[in-house]
């Protein structure tokens, strides 16, 4: 997605653990929150809105608002932006006092923890009167992440799903086809396996593994069949055969085939430091699962020829795919202006979206998607990571998702580093998912759509 450079984003965040859940020490800005809703003169209304920023957006979120202002210049607008860690730390201090901005992001990490907390303002009386449906978004059609109990309390904004992506001047060296929607895991290692090599002094690997749920083993796992969690939400479900074979082909990628760096090694290739944390950039991956939300960083590339196919099959033809949405807060004073602005942000500032110049974030509205200003005819090829989404696979969200996530990790990372077994750091890891998701009893699958 974005340029990096030491910033929060979607990709670092999504790393990391916990961020401390609802017990953070109170913010200035939960003051600020509380009190700054409110007419600030006859016939003028402010809003609290809050924003993720990042320099991607800065564009994108600077005309939204300079735009919405010109439409409503009696709606004024208090913007509060943060960087991903430091936002949703705020984000859910506020949620457990009991306040919240007007109109804000929402991540499906957080989503059904606000929903529980009555944080949210329910959207399908809005919907149904502006004749917003969401079928012209790329939305959940099971409402995850949209829906709580029959209700929808989030719109999507923006999209975020996985491709891959491919080094076409190594594919071209190793006289190989470039990758498309036929591809699959045998395909994939064959070509890898044919782009590995070292030349000129340098080492080029073939693809990029490494222990990440988002960017790795968690988009096999979904092309194998499998799922982060089981069907009703309660355990975790990598303790069964599409899970154990998902992550041994993510670790033997490393270690029994050799045609990617350990995540010791990778941090030693030539322009990895300037890379922005993204090896692909080094021009030594030939392929890298890799997540549209970097679009605006990859575009820069300008040392070799590269593009973006469909995500290869195993047993379907997947990957992973979420959505940050735009939700209205439950207690604000005028949920009539708050609307407005939500229902600005989901339908002219989609394409608004769609017009930013490095193409930094993804509409979630169709239509704007999948114009010719956003589709445009550079590189990447957007439309493959579009296509992605229509057979992409959950996330598991959930209340505990952070902490599911850790636990998982944490023993994964000694079967990458070749020093426990795949089943092993999965069965060491088991118990602690299900510790963790048994702290929310009330969440099930049946409280997604009541």
């Amino acid at each position: 997605m974005p340029e990096t450079h030491g910033r929060i984003t979607r990709r670092s965040l999504l790393k990391a653990s916990a961020v401390g859940g609802l017990g953070l020490a109170l913010t200035p800005l939960l003051e600020a929150c509380a009190s700054g809703s409110g007419s600030t003169k006859s016939g003028t209304v402010t809003l609290n809105v809050w924003m993720v920023t990042e320099p991607s957006r800065t564009w994108i979120q600077d005309k939204m608002v300079s735009e919405f202002q010109k439409k409503f210049p009696d709606i004024k607008l208090n913007i509060t932006k943060s960087d991903f860690t430091t936002y949703y730390q705020k984000l859910t201090t506020n949620m457990a006092a009991g306040t919240t901005p007007d109109v804000f992001m929402m991540s499906g990490a957080y989503f059904y923890q606000a929903a529980h907390l009555n944080a949210l303002h329910e959207l399908d009386s809005f919907m149904k009167k502006d004749k917003i449906s969401l079928d012209d978004y790329f939305a959940e059609p099971s409402g995850e992440d949209e829906i709580w109990r029959g209700k929808t309390f989030g719109i999507p904004g923006e999209i975020d799903v996985l491709g891959l992506a491919y080094n076409k001047d190594m594919f071209d060296d190793a006289g190989i086809k470039y990758p498309d929607e036929t591809w699959d895991w045998a395909q994939l290692l064959d070509a890898a396996q044919k782009m590995t090599k070292k030349r000129g002094g340098k080492d080029y690997y073939g693809f990029y593994s490494q222990n990440s749920g988002q960017e790795m083993w968690g988009n096999l796992l979904v092309q194998n069949g499998g799922s982060f969690l089981n069907e009703d939400l309660t355990k975790g479900a990598l303790d069964n055969p599409a899970g154990i074979e998902a992550i041994q082909f993510a670790v033997d990628l490393i270690r029994k085939y050799k045609v990617s760096p350990s995540s010791q090694g990778v941090s030693s290739l030539p322009g990895y430091i300037q890379s922005s944390g993204n090896p692909f950039l080094t021009g030594l991956i030939g392929m890298k699962f890799q997540g549209n939300y970097e679009m605006a960083l990859l575009s820069d590339i300008k040392g070799f020829n590269w593009d973006v196919a469909p995500m290869p099959r195993q047993k379907v033809n997947s990957g992973l795919g979420w959505f940050q949405s735009w939700v209205m807060g439950s207690h604000t004073q005028h949920p009539d202006e708050a609307w407005e602005l939500l229902k600005f942000f989901v339908t002219e500032g989609q394409t608004i979206t769609a017009s930013s110049p490095g193409r930094g974030l993804t509409p979630a509205l169709k239509s704007a998607a999948s114009s010719a200003d956003f589709v445009r005819t550079a590189p990447p090829s957007i439309t493959s990571w579009l296509t992605s989404w229509d057979s992409h696979g959950s996330f598991g969200f959930h209340p505990a998702w952070f902490e599911y996530q850790a636990a998982y990790s944490s023993p994964l990372d000694a079967a990458f580093a070749g020093t426990s077994s795949v089943k092993d750091a999965i069965a060491k890891a088991t118990p602690a998912v299900n510790a963790a998701l048994q702290k929310y009893s009330w969440f099930s699958s049946t409280s997604v759509k009541g």
